[in-house]
């Protein structure tokens, strides 16, 4: 009995700094300037960085976690010229733009999702790669899932894509911490 109330206290104790390590600071900042939607701040946690690839457009960033158990690629839009899409038009956006990886998944009718953002209005959506439904241990640089969205931030409009094996993994959960308090307008 003695131990379980010293494991209780020390449970008790330990909450708070158990929930600041999940919700770690974002230590560095990278910036991108994408000619045709602008300058943007991406704040990233100390485990992330910015991958650079050669094939890979002005308009757009990839970054990854030490891990390399996952990457979130974000591409930068300018605003719509029928103006910033409200919370229906968002959802649209956000599936015609899947539209060219809807052949490789399981999923064919994808269900979004609202993504709670300080940022702006953004909705996503998980969709499961069907050539590695069923591998253990996909190898690297391949992912199970895709978790696809769109974030209205401020009057531009950033689609990122979470490339992930673990659908609730901590890498995923960056990622998503990234997307919904990491991006800003400079």
């Amino acid at each position: 009995m003695r131990c379980l109330r010293l494991l209780v206290l020390l449970l008790i104790l330990a909450t708070p700094a158990l929930s600041l390590g999940a919700q770690e600071a974002f230590k560095r900042e990278e910036t991108i300037f994408a000619p045709r939607a602008g300058r943007f701040a991406v704040r990233l946690p100390s485990n992330w960085q910015r991958i650079i690839r050669p094939r890979e457009g002005a308009d757009s960033m990839t970054l990854e976690p030490d891990s390399k158990r996952a990457a979130l690629v974000l591409f930068f839009y300018p605003q719509p010229k029928e103006g910033l899409p409200n919370d229906e038009a968002i959802e649209k956006l956000a599936r015609t733009l899947a539209q060219p990886f809807l052949a490789s998944m399981v999923e064919q009718t994808p269900s979004f999702t609202r993504l709670e953002s300080a940022a702006g209005k953004a909705v996503q959506t998980t969709l499961t790669d069907k050539k590695l439904v069923g591998v253990a241990k996909p190898k690297p640089g391949e992912y199970l899932y895709l978790t696809h969205g769109v974030l209205v931030l401020g009057d531009r409009v950033v689609m990122f894509g979470i490339l992930h094996n673990e659908r609730d993994g901590a890498e995923w959960k960056q990622a998503q911490r990234i997307v919904a308090e990491g991006l800003a307008r400079k």
